[in-house]
């Protein structure tokens, strides 16, 4: 039996300017570079006597290979408990991304599934995840596998780099 062409890696510091760059071809921006700067941000040293005034954020994130090539990635966070009426709880894709010329190869199932895999694994029931609403490419590639809209739209929900806001769909898929 062959090994499988698309392989999945966790992002580790060497390796988180790649996690960043997907992001900025992937979706033109929509992140700054202080989102992935963040993920790595645990490792700087903490003083002894003074304690964090809040508990850090849990995340997981993957690279996606395509024959040895990063071609995709994932960012997912943990949500133990509701944060308010337009948040769930469980586990929310902050970024999942795959260069245009590796769709249709099923690397952002792959990625997808690991997501599914963490909400199972942190005994949660719901993947979700914020998408533009005019987007509705996405919107149909994630109804593909399974997820449902929940509520109505959230105006001016996402931000970009540059200061623009646009109009957001939650979806949701149950994890049972």
């Amino acid at each position: 039996m062959g090994r499988d062409i698309c392989t999945l890696d966790n992002v580790y510091a060497n390796n988180l300017g790649m996690l960043s760059k997907l992001a900025h071809v992937t979706q033109p921006n929509l992140y700054q570079d202080t989102f992935f700067t963040a993920l790595f941000a645990e490792d700087m040293p903490v003083t002894k006597n003074k304690k964090s005034s809040s508990k850090k954020d849990v995340r997981f994130t993957q690279l996606a290979y395509y024959s040895e090539i990063p071609v995709g990635g994932l960012v997912v966070k943990l949500v133990p408990k509701k944060q308010n009426e337009l948040s769930l709880k469980g586990i929310q894709i902050e970024f999942l991304g795959v260069l245009p010329n590796y769709r249709h190869k099923s690397i952002g199932s792959k990625l997808l599934k690991f997501a599914e895999e963490k909400c199972s694994e942190c005994h949660q029931h719901n993947v979700f995840v914020y998408i533009p609403a005019t987007d509705s490419t996405v919107k149909q590639w994630f109804i593909a596998h399974g997820f449902e809209q929940h509520g109505e739209t959230i105006n001016k929900f996402i931000k970009d780099v540059v200061g623009g806001e646009q109009d957001a769909v939650l979806l949701k898929k149950h994890i049972s």
